[in-house]
């Protein structure tokens, strides 16, 4: 039983110190400071909307870094002023 609480007790700290839900740890990614519809993580990184459920793993690793990337857009260097 001590061992049990030891586990939830430094899941709860844990994930209180990166600012993160408990259920994160199970899920991945935050459940508190992303309000929007994850079901993007599901899908191509092009938006395609072709499933990707056997290559899930990486594809949301690859949508997680997105989304903390910084905008900003790519301008081709003949067009720059």
């Amino acid at each position: 039983m001590l061992r049990f609480a030891t586990v939830i007790a430094a899941a709860a700290i844990g994930s209180s110190t990166l600012d993160e839900g408990i259920l994160s740890v199970a899920r991945g990614h935050s459940t508190f400071r992303h309000s929007q519809d994850h079901t993007d993580e599901f899908t191509d990184l092009d938006r395609s909307g072709k499933n990707s459920f056997s290559d899930g793993l990486t594809r949301m690793t690859n949508s997680r870094a997105l989304l903390r990337a910084p905008h900003w857009e790519a301008k081709n260097p003949s067009e720059a002023s």
